[in-house]
């Protein structure tokens, strides 16, 4: 993921751009948008939050960075960039790139080159996260 990230910088600042835009979107998947944290917009109601052209855009950017679950804009400002998830709300696991000001020090060290799912401990109910650049994380969560 780290390769990727460098390879592919300039378009996950595009993209974190864009959903820093968006005034009350706060989740973009290929075929569904959150507005204001609530999961039920409806088709027919999204064009009026998220036009046609501009959820292309999303669906482009989400191929060239191979983001299978989209993105996700958080209360405190972070975004998810979502690369993976499996399982279902109660179990189940995800990778994810992050840009954040505020992961504090719940960061791996760098000395550790654990992979983040080694890293994940216990194997359930864990997460590890990693410092890949200024403001930049990768993580792997597992419940």
């Amino acid at each position: 993921m780290l390769a990727e990230f460098q390879d592919n910088r300039a378009i996950f600042s595009d993209l974190l751009k864009m959903i820093g835009d968006e005034k009350r979107v706060t989740r973009i998947g290929d075929n569904f948008i959150w507005i204001d944290g609530m999961t039920s917009v409806s088709g027919t109601d999204r064009p009026r939050y998220l036009p046609d052209d501009r959820l292309k855009r999303y669906r482009a950017l989400f191929k060239a960075l191979k983001l299978e679950s989209g993105v996700i804009r958080h209360d405190d400002g972070s975004v998810g960039f979502i690369r993976s998830s499996s399982g279902i709300v109660t179990s189940g696991s995800s990778k994810e790139f992050i840009w954040s000001k505020h992961i504090g020090d719940a960061v791996m060290p760098p000395s550790d080159k654990r992979t983040l799912e080694d890293a994940c401990i216990p194997k359930t109910g864990c997460r590890s996260i990693r410092r890949i650049a200024p403001e930049w994380y990768i993580a792997f969560d597992s419940n």
